[in-house]
């Protein structure tokens, strides 16, 4: 789904490059479209589309994966409450934006295979290139701190192309997620 703030980005912002005409990575999380939708992995088979990815910290215990023994079930639904706090905090930031693919690589690539991690390792620069935009968990050193909670730390970013409240569906976190162009990459 292309939202109004979406052609705006496309259309008024020559230094975005964004592109239905990507071929979505080799698998990617289908967030949903609501807060009551269950996000599951998906293989994209070639498809083409739009979708987000997370840059964030694997720091201290190891986060949620994709192995070949969990593949099945996280393509059969993951659950919200069993994914991590800045998982979960990336979904509904992916929901409220309007797209419906994120790529985590924790997911999206099979851990415990060294085939899959060696072909799918290697696009990482295409899939952060081509992704309409990266969320990044920059203030959380692992995926339990959560983006919301970790993001009190004071962050110097100029140029907002939209703000927007959000909240953490059965928490009391409530924060604002403001969208910025930024000139040097993706982080």
């Amino acid at each position: 789904m292309i939202t109004k703030w979406m052609l705006e980005c496309r259309n008024e912002h020559p230094e975005c490059s964004w592109s239905i005409d990507h071929i979505l990575p080799t698998r990617v999380i289908d967030a949903g479209d609501s807060s009551s939708s269950t996000p599951c992995l998906v293989t994209t088979n070639g498809a083409y589309g739009l979708w987000v990815t997370l840059s964030h910290c694997w720091g201290g215990q190891l986060p949620m994966t994709t192995t070949l023994e969990t593949l099945q079930e996280r393509m059969e639904g993951i659950p919200m409450t069993h994914l991590p706090p800045t998982y979960r905090d990336a979904v509904e930031i992916t929901r409220k934006l309007g797209f419906r693919y994120i790529w985590i690589d924790t997911f999206c690539i099979i851990q415990d295979c060294r085939q899959d991690w060696g072909r799918e390792s290697t696009k990482m620069h295409e899939i952060y290139a081509n992704a309409s935009l990266c969320i990044a968990a920059s203030a959380a050193p692992n995926a339990e701190a959560g983006i919301f909670a970790s993001a009190d730390r004071e962050r110097h970013i100029s140029r907002p192309l939209i703000s927007f409240s959000s909240s953490r569906p059965g928490s009391d976190l409530k924060g604002t997620i403001s969208l910025h162009l930024q000139m040097n990459g993706f982080p």
